[in-house]
């Protein structure tokens, strides 16, 4: 095996894994297992490589967010500065990302098999919790975990009962495996059975998680594929009551165990509600009290004292509208309207609603397959 090849391949590797392994700490701070391994690898793939490709468009957002942080740091308003810094090195990661675009086979292997591990797991989770009241870790307990995750995890299992497989809490799980639930679905022609068992599977355990934002995200991408299949003229009536079979199916078993009661618990919304969209108030008094910061942001400052802050909110608080306008429009740029990258970043933009997201390592994965990928689904008109 060549040495380039090999560089591909660790490199690929280790942006699939980097959302497992961002939650085990390192001796340096705010440098987590996971980022050690891609940059390493990363570093490892531009020694290798002769030729590098680049994602241009993605150099804007990168511009900006190098300045802005630039000219915080030097009026001493950038709090502190790793949050801007692991964001500038993902960002000038991702924007090598093209070098790799023919190994989409080995990305697209080692996703599913990813995919497959983290889904039976939560699934191991679930049945030892619900059935023996044993909890199984998702976590290697030999290696030191950052303060955030080891926090969830205590939070999560002994407080709300709530699986997240390998992952730093439960909303974590459901945007991995919502990923691999799109890539299982739009890069296999039909809905015939072999196409969405697993698919379906892992949409179940998307429920048992209990994420409400990974639940509302998990049926859109259903629904744009059912839009795919209707539109390409695919799909047949069969095909859709099998499919409203199933989950009809899934629905009573859930309906009938403890997780229905936690489902239907008006509190559980309410509590889910209040985490997820009270910090927007914090958005807007922020941009009000400043003309500059609506226009240019305020920098990533650390806001971890607020409450918590979805991707959306997050995005125009860092950069402010010029700077939001060019982190979007460089993103849209990495796909074709026609391609099934697009429906991956319409996956992301309400992924951004309820959840950071695009801030964290799960956006590495994502641009990874919506940069590689250039498949055909949806505004391509039918062969006469």
């Amino acid at each position: 095996m060549s040495a380039l090849t090999t560089s591909k391949k660790y490199f690929i590797l280790s942006v699939v894994l980097l959302p497992l392994l961002f939650q085990y700490a390192t001796p340096i701070s705010s440098f987590t297992v996971g980022d050690a391994f891609m940059v390493f690898s990363w570093v490892y793939l531009m020694i290798s490589t002769k030729k590098t490709k680049v994602k241009k468009s993605l150099c804007y957002a990168l511009a900006y967010i190098v300045l802005l942080t630039f000219v915080y740091l030097m009026d001493g308003l950038l709090v502190k500065s790793t949050t801007s810094l692991r964001y500038i090195v993902y960002l000038l990661i991702m924007i090598y990302f093209p070098t790799v675009e023919n190994n989409q086979g080995y990305y697209y292997k080692t996703l599913n098999r990813v995919g497959i591990f983290v889904m039976i797991v939560l699934y191991v989770q679930y049945v030892a919790l619900y059935t023996v009241g044993i909890i199984v870790p998702g976590v290697l307990t030999f290696l030191p975990l950052t303060e955030s995750s080891f926090e969830n995890y205590a939070v999560a299992f002994s407080s709300a009962g709530r699986c997240m497989s390998v992952f730093a809490e439960p909303s974590h799980y459901a945007i991995f495996i919502i990923l691999f639930i799109a890539y299982r679905l739009f890069l296999n022609e039909g809905l015939s059975f072999r196409n969405i068992i697993l698919p379906v599977l892992a949409s179940i355990s998307v429920v048992l998680c209990s994420s409400f934002t990974g639940v509302i995200m998990m049926a859109a991408v259903w629904m744009l594929k059912v839009f795919c299949e209707l539109k390409s003229k695919r799909i047949s009536f069969i095909y859709i009551m099998s499919s409203l079979i199933v989950f009809g199916i899934m629905f009573f078993i859930i309906m009938n165990t403890s997780l229905g009661s936690y489902i239907t618990d008006e509190e559980v919304y309410e509590r889910q509600s209040a985490g997820r969209f009270a910090g927007y108030d914090y958005m807007y008094s922020a941009m009000d009290s400043s003309t500059l910061s609506f226009i240019f942001g305020n920098g990533m400052n650390d806001i971890g004292e607020i409450e918590y802050l979805p991707g959306w909110p997050r995005l125009v608080l860092y950069f402010g509208l010029i700077g939001s306008l060019i982190y979007v429009l460089s993103f849209l740029s990495c796909a074709k309207w026609n391609t099934f990258s697009f429906v991956l970043l319409i996956i992301i933009a309400g992924l951004m609603i309820g959840t950071e997201m695009n801030f964290g390592p799960f956006i590495m994965p994502y641009m990874m397959l919506i940069i590689l990928s250039n498949k055909s689904l949806i505004l391509k008109k039918k062969d006469a």
